[in-house]
């Protein structure tokens, strides 16, 4: 089996460095695994500290109403506007396909079909 490297000579060819792979496929297994991983921790973290209070809880955390177990200074006790965590956490939606066509090779990206649903997305996320 001839062992593919699409992302040799672009832009995103350090990926193989950075998740130790040495083909497309240990790519997609070493990047699951990662996010399986986080996951766990996300999981683990929460069954030990509880979990991250948001909305009208973390106004009540913030002002030591709550009697919750958990560390004595929590790093996540800083207020954010709404709108700035909507955008940071939308903000990948929008990249990412962008920098997938743009650094890597597509052959097939200007096949009509393609470039309707990709349009389809953009209008309806825009829209939304």
């Amino acid at each position: 089996m001839e062992q593919t490297r699409l992302l040799d000579k672009t832009p995103l060819s350090f990926t193989y460095d950075l998740l130790r792979s040495k083909t497309d496929q240990e790519i997609v297994t070493n990047f699951s695994l990662v996010m399986a991983g986080s996951v766990l921790l996300i999981v683990v973290w929460n069954l030990v500290w509880g979990p991250v209070p948001y909305g009208k809880a973390a106004m009540v955390s913030m002002r030591g109403k709550d009697n919750s177990k958990g560390l004595s200074w929590k790093f996540w006790e800083y207020s954010i506007s709404s709108r700035f965590a909507w955008g940071i956490g939308h903000l990948p939606t929008i990249i990412v396909p962008w920098v997938v066509i743009l650094c890597t090779p597509t052959p097939y990206l200007y096949n009509v079909t393609n470039l309707a649903g990709l349009t389809i997305f953009y209008v309806h996320y825009l829209n939304r």
